[in-house]
């Protein structure tokens, strides 16, 4: 994939939650906990996704991608880097649920667990 924007710092979770405002109408930039050197891409997209899928709205998006100077979602690498970015995203809040809703849990409660027989057999390369 070719890039069209040179690497930077990138500061790890781009959303409007981690964006505080000062009084004068600069916003400062919180959580950096996973800040990290790559494509400004990622971030880009990540803006982008968060104001479709969050209620900031088109018109929000725009604004800040004119500001920036870049619309990102017209770019040929847009469309993978945002399935990439919203797997991601999913996963991450998948992983936090300690037990899966009720409506799962009682269509799938009379199913019973596979026996090691059913289980399936690919062996992972790199199991000991």
């Amino acid at each position: 994939m070719d890039f069209p924007l040179p690497e930077g710092v990138l500061q790890g979770d781009p959303q409007h939650r981690n964006a505080l405002h000062t009084g004068q109408g600069e916003a400062v930039l919180c959580d950096w906990d996973t800040v990290t050197r790559g494509q400004l891409e990622w971030v880009l997209a990540t803006v982008e996704i968060q104001c479709r899928r969050f209620g900031h709205g088109q018109p929000h998006y725009q604004a800040f991608a004119d500001t920036y100077g870049i619309d990102i979602s017209r770019w040929s690498g847009y469309q993978t880097l945002a399935a990439i970015r919203e797997l991601r995203m999913i996963t991450t809040n998948a992983r936090k649920v300690p037990k899966p809703p009720q409506p799962i849990r009682s269509r799938t409660a009379h199913r019973s667990p596979p026996k090691p027989q059913q289980a399936c057999a690919v062996e992972h390369p790199l199991a000991p």
